[in-house]
């Protein structure tokens, strides 16, 4: 092989790289404004969401359970599950950084307490 065709293929070899990364980085940025649409079209409003949690919670529980048990848990789970939602809007009208982190805290507290509750009542059954 001469010499001049070395310098060649590296070009052409690197020529091929850079089409391939040009491509790769069109694709992602196509790809970047689809998953932007769809981020658009869910919903992420925490106080909305918080409210459908507390309110789906509310329906499913809206009849008597059958045991002691299971209205001792229906009951807490309604309370930390309304709890939440209200703390959130208390986040929402705080103050001061410290306040809204002390009761985005709170909620966290609640949502876990909410979890175990329906962990608890999963094994249960």
């Amino acid at each position: 092989m001469l010499p001049w065709h070395m310098p060649l293929r590296r070009n052409n070899e690197n020529k091929k790289k850079q089409d391939k990364k040009e491509f790769e980085a069109e694709f992602e940025v196509e790809f970047e404004n689809e998953k932007e649409a769809k981020l658009k079209d869910k919903k992420f409003d925490l106080t909305e969401r918080l409210e459908d949690f507390a309110a789906e919670i509310i329906q499913l529980y809206d009849k008597n359970p059958l045991s002691y048990a299971g209205d001792y848990l229906a009951k807490q789970l309604i309370r930390s599950s309304c709890s939440s939602a209200l703390n959130y809007g208390e986040v929402l009208g705080a103050g001061t950084d410290k306040d809204k982190i002390n009761k985005l805290r709170i909620c966290l507290k609640e949502l876990r307490e909410s979890l175990r509750n329906l962990n608890i009542q999963t094994k249960a059954k």
